[in-house]
């Protein structure tokens, strides 16, 4: 499995790549005021995304609970 393999540091972000779909520049670029813990989304700004729009990500419970651990 990937995540044998993997190391330490990039465990989470493996994870949240799951969850979510999200890319990994992406999930690199997140900071705690893109996510919405009440709404359980992130929101990408059209900056950091690959097309260029700004989208919201929906955060599966896994996902959600993952964010509040890092």
């Amino acid at each position: 499995m990937v995540l044998e393999r993997a190391s330490v540091k990039s465990i989470p972000i493996i994870i949240l790549a799951w969850e979510t779909a999200m890319r990994r520049n992406e999930i690199v670029a997140l900071r705690l005021n893109m996510i919405d813990f009440r709404k359980k989304t992130i929101s990408l700004q059209y900056d950091i995304t690959k097309n260029g729009e700004a989208r919201d990500v929906p955060l599966s419970t896994a996902g959600l609970e993952l964010l509040k651990l890092v």
